[in-house]
């Protein structure tokens, strides 16, 4: 399928993810950004911790376009695990940064733990040719 009658077919879902990763990069920057913290290399560790969850967003968007542009059930694993991991670096952030708190060091292990399995989960799931796609609701070859 062509990505752009993919793209044709969800507007709507590819302006939402585009909405949602301008917040969360934007959350993320007021977050870490105006932190201060002693340490020589205060400059670095922020470019890291902002490349880091960049790189999480960015695989967290293109597992979405590709279940979109699939809807096979496997692909579908591979979003969920994304989003997993995603939100568990950001509720991490989150018990870093903003609240010194237990739960959420809790929450974000298990969020990134369910992640992993989910991952773990989508590389034993079967080859494209016997899964049925969900979008279209037929077998695919």
């Amino acid at each position: 399928m062509s990505f752009k009658i993919v793209f044709k077919r969800s507007l709507l879902d590819f302006i939402v993810l585009l909405i949602l990763d301008t917040y969360m990069i934007y959350v993320l920057i007021n977050i870490v950004k105006p932190l201060d913290f002693e340490s020589n290399y205060v400059g670095i560790v922020h470019i890291i911790e902002f490349l880091y969850s960049l790189i999480l967003i960015l695989v967290f968007s293109l597992s979405f376009l590709n279940y979109v542009q699939n809807g096979i059930k496997k692909h579908l694993f591979l979003f969920v695990a994304c989003v997993l991991i995603a939100f568990s670096k950001l509720i991490l952030v989150g018990y870093y940064y903003i609240l010194d708190d237990i739960r959420l060091k809790y929450a974000s292990t298990v969020l990134y733990v369910c992640g992993v399995f989910t991952l773990y989960h989508h590389t034993l799931s079967t080859s494209k040719a016997n899964q049925m796609n969900l979008v279209e609701g037929i077998k695919t070859n």
